[in-house]
C-alpha cells in the first residue's frame, strides 16, 4: 500500500544525522512528506482504464521517480499543475480524504513543491506523456553527509542495512525493470504493434527502440512475432513467449520496487491473471457492452477473421459472452456483453498466482462500488465520475447509439432520481453535465447480486 511504498523508500535511501540539543535527529536525503503526497496522488489520479499498467516507485542512484499510468486529465496542462484541480477518480479521492491520506482538493502539488523547498531539495520535476512521472532529487548536502557516515561505517567493518528479501509469491511482477528488455516485457499486454509498445514506453526514436528494446528481446526468445515469415509487415505484432512470461514474473536481482498495492485475496480482486487463453483475454477486455471493433482495438487485433475465429466465437459458444441482438447476429449495432458465467469465469484465479491491480487500502465497507452492475441504470451509476457529459458517459459505456443511450440509460436514471443535471433549467444545453444524487450514491454502494 501507500505506507509500504514510503517505508520501502526510507529503507533504500540514505539518512544523515545532526545533534539538536541532547538528541540526535535523523535527516533523510529526500523530502519524505512530499514523496508520500506524490505516491498518494499517483494512486488517486491514475487512469484506471489503462489496463496492464500500475503505479511504480523507482529508486535510482541520483533520483526517485513516481510513475502513474495515464496522461494528465483532459483540459489540464503541465503549466496548470498546482493551480488547477481536476479529480479523475472522485470516489477514490473521497475515500483517501476520509482516511486522512489527503487534505483538501487542489493542494497536493503545491505541498510537494513547498516541502521540497523547505528541506533544500531541488524542485521536483513533472513529466506528462503516456504516464505522469514525478522526479525527486536528493538534498546534495545531506547526501554528502550520509555518504560520509556510510563510508565511516564501512571503514569500521559495519555492514549497511539490507532490504528484507521479497519472494516471487509476494510480488508476481517485481520491479524496477532493470534493462530495456525488462521494460519491454513489463509493457506487453496481449499482441501489440511496435508503435503501441513505443507509446507505452514513451519512446519516440524508432531506431533506438528497435536496437535497444525490440531486437534483443526477439533474439533472447522472450517475445515473438505474430507473422514471423513477414517481419516487415504492417500488420506485424509482438507477444510474450512462455520464456518471456516466466522472465517477467521472476525476481529482478538486487533491490525491488514494490507496486503500490495492498495484499489481496481472490475475493478482493474481481480480475485476476494474467489471462491465459484468447477467451480469458477477451473476458478481461470486456467493459459493459462493446462492439466487435471496440474489442479488437482493446486487444490490439487488426485481423477480423482471426479475432472472430479465435476469440469471439469460442466465447459465444462457451456461453461466456452474449449478443445484445441475438436475432440479428450481423447487425451493425450488435454489441457483446458478459454473461453471469463469463463474470464468474473472469473472477476465478488464473493459474495460481494473482496479479493485483493498484488500489488504495480499503475494506469492503470502504469500497464505494460493488458489483457487477445488473441493469442499464446500474451500469450508468457505475460509470459516473464526478460531473460528466452525456457523450463522456456514452464513451465510458461503449455506446454509440445516442437514442438508445438516452432511452435505456439516461432518462430512467433521471426519472428515478439517481442522477441529476447540473443545469436543470437548460436540459438541452451544450454545457449540460450529469452527476450522482445522494440516492444514486447510496444505490451504487449497495451490493449487487453477482448472478
Amino acid at each position: 500500500d501507500i505506507e509500504d511504498a514510503l517505508r520501502f523508500v526510507e529503507r533504500n535511501t540514505r539518512t544523515a544525522y545532526r545533534i539538536e540539543g541532547l538528541r540526535r535527529q535523523n535527516v533523510p536525503e529526500y523530502p519524505m512528506r512530499a514523496l508520500r503526497e506524490a505516491i498518494t496522488n499517483a494512486v488517486m489520479h491514475r487512469d484506471w482504464f489503462f489496463e496492464g499498467a500500475n503505479v511504480f516507485v523507482e529508486i535510482y542512484t541520483d533520483r526517485i521517480e513516481i510513475i502513474s499510468p495515464g496522461s494528465l486529465p483532459k483540459g489540464l496542462t503541465p503549466a496548470e499543475l498546482g493551480r488547477t484541480s481536476v479529480r479523475r477518480n472522485a470516489l477514490i479521492a473521497d475515500l483517501l480524504h476520509r482516511i486522512d491520506f489527503i487534505e483538501k482538493a487542489g493542494t497536493g502539488i503545491r505541498r510537494i513543491r513547498e516541502e521540497a523547498k523547505r528541506l533544500d531539495c531541488p524542485e521536483p520535476e513533472f513529466d506528462s506523456k503516456a504516464f505522469v512521472t514525478v522526479i525527486f532529487r536528493p538534498n546534495p548536502q545531506i547526501r554528502t553527509e550520509a555518504e560520509k557516515v556510510e563510508n565511516d561505517r564501512v571503514a569500521e567493518g559495519i555492514t549497511p542495512q539490507v532490504t528484507p528479501p521479497v519472494t516471487p509469491q509476494d510480488t508476481p511482477r517485481v520491479a524496477p525493470p532493470e534493462t530495456p528488455q525488462d521494460r519491454l516485457l513489463w509493457a506487453m499486454e496481449g499482441e501489440m504493434t511496435g508503435q503501441e509498445l513505443r507509446q507505452v514506453l514513451a519512446l519516440k526514436d524508432t531506431k533506438h527502440f528497435r536496437k535497444t528494446y525490440l531486437q534483443p528481446a526477439l533474439d533472447a526468445g522472450l517475445i515473438e512475432m505474430t507473422r514471423p515469415d513477414k517481419s516487415h509487415s504492417r500488420r506485424q505484432r509482438y507477444r510474450l513467449t512462455p520464456a518471456g512470461i516466466a522472465h517477467r514474473q521472476r525476481p529482478q536481482g538486487g533491490e525491488l520496487t514494490p507496486q503500490v498495492t495492498p495484499p489481496v485475496t481472490p475475493q478482493d480482486t474481481p480480475r485476476v491473471g494474467p489471462p491465459e487463453t484468447p477467451q480469458d483475454r477477451l473476458l478481461w477486455a470486456m467493459e459493459g457492452e462493446m462492439t466487435g471493433q471496440e474489442l479488437r482495438q482493446v486487444l490490439a487485433l487488426k485481423d477480423t477473421k482471426h479475432f472472430r475465429k479465435t476469440y469471439l466465437q469460442p466465447a459465444l459458444d462457451a456461453g461466456l459472452i452474449e449478443m445484445t441482438r441475438p436475432d440479428k447476429s450481423h447487425s451493425r449495432r450488435q454489441r457483446y456483453r458478459l454473461t453471469p458465467a463469463g463474470i464468474a469465469h473472469r473472477q476465478r484465479p488464473q493459474g495460481g498466482e494473482l496479479t493485483p491491480q493498484v488500489t488504495p487500502p480499503v475494506t469492503p465497507q470502504d469500497t464505494p462500488r460493488v458489483g457487477p452492475p445488473e441493469t442499464p441504470q446500474d451500469r450508468l451509476l457505475w460509470a459516473m465520475e464526478g460531473e460528466m457529459t452525456g457523450q463522456e458517459l456514452r464513451q465510458v459505456l461503449a455506446l454509440k447509439d445516442t437514442k438508445h443511450f438516452r432511452k435505456t440509460y439516461l432518462q430512467p436514471a433521471l426519472d428515478a432520481g439517481l442522477i441529476e443535471m447540473t443545469l436543470p433549467d437548460k436540459p438541452h444545453s451544450r454545457r449540460q453535465r450529469y452527476r450522482l444524487t445522494p440516492t444514486g450514491s447510496a444505490q451504487r454502494q449497495r451490493p449487487a447480486t453477482a448472478g
